[in-house]
């Protein structure tokens, strides 16, 4: 891999990751104003349409596809449903119950789920420098996210939240891991991302529309919540098109398990913006700091690679 192409996939990979960060403080600052499950319904029909929007007007400028590819249509359906329906739902549990920067540290383990199943699924094995940055970043991470001790137990299941939100968060990284394998198999067979987008976020409404058949209620929160509210919403759904097309493009430049990693970087501007301007009870102290230097090593020995010729 020339480092030509693998700059191209890294500068997309970063500016997914900044999209992601962005998605995540606006995630918390709207379920301030409204709830989640309403905000996702929210976030859902805002990534449909602005992604079937992008895919018009390609259609229009005559960049539509070329052909046709039947497994890898599937795939990106697939992809939808365990990125843009599973994951972010859990996700979006864990900004509401945890904060944005607890929330976006509790992913760190999606690389090592991405890693895994690409070396499985893909046949990507993940070199040396790639290991020693990925070891980095996840420390750095770790060791940013807040302790257990600092947490408050959940009402009424006698439980802290460290201990439910475990399971919740692993959930969600796993499954985040198993819609880029789907996404990176998908645009490496059929180079459509753009559309790839399109066909998972709608996989992902039309199971939540069978899923959670709440129309009436959705309708009646609707009409009663505030318009910054929704308009916040709507903002992270049109954001996140942006990201994923960033994300999946990627995807086809670079192995999956480092797009990953670096997408799972985006505590690293969480966590100050957040604590800066938001206020929130994010700590941000001598260990923090430190967590976020080590981070920030990993991802820099991720970009230097392809320089180091490895």
């Amino acid at each position: 891999m020339t480092i030509t192409v693998y700059t191209t996939g890294l500068l997309m990979a970063l500016g997914a990751m900044v999209l992601y960060a962005a998605s995540t403080i606006l995630t918390k600052l709207a379920t301030n104003q409204l709830d989640s499950a309403t905000g996702l319904w929210i976030v859902m029909v805002a990534h449909v349409g602005s992604s079937l929007v992008f895919v018009l007007v390609r259609l229009v400028m005559g960049l539509g596809p070329d052909s046709f590819d039947l497994i890898a249509f599937g795939a990106f359906c697939l992809g939808g449903y365990f990125t843009s329906y599973l994951g972010r739902f859990m996700l979006f549990e864990t900004v509401v119950r945890l904060g944005a920067a607890r929330a976006s540290a509790f992913q760190t383990s999606s690389p090592v789920f991405t890693a895994i199943f690409a070396w499985v699924l893909l046949g990507e094995v993940p070199g040396v420098v790639g290991v020693v940055a990925m070891a980095l970043t996840i420390t750095g991470l770790i060791i940013m996210t807040p302790s257990e001790r600092k947490s408050k137990p959940e009402q009424g299941t006698g439980k802290s939240p460290f201990t439910a939100l475990l399971v919740l968060g692993l959930t969600s990284a796993a499954a985040y891991a198993a819609g880029n394998i789907c996404r990176a198999f998908a645009v490496r067979n059929w180079n459509e991302p753009v559309l790839g987008v399109m066909l998972g976020a709608a996989t992902a409404l039309l199971i939540q529309m069978a899923m959670k058949r709440e129309f009436g209620e959705v309708a009646a929160r609707l009409r009663s919540a505030r318009w910054s509210a929704i308009r916040l919403y709507l903002v992270v759904g049109l954001i996140g098109t942006f990201a994923q097309v960033g994300n999946i493009s990627a995807m086809r430049y670079m192995p999956a398990s480092e797009v990953a990693l670096i997408l799972m970087g985006t505590p690293v501007l969480v966590f100050p913006v957040s604590w800066m301007f938001m206020r929130n009870g994010e700590d941000i102290d001598a260990r923090a700091i430190g967590g976020l230097a080590l981070a920030l090593c990993g991802l820099a020995l991720l970009a230097a690679k392809p320089m180091l010729g490895l």
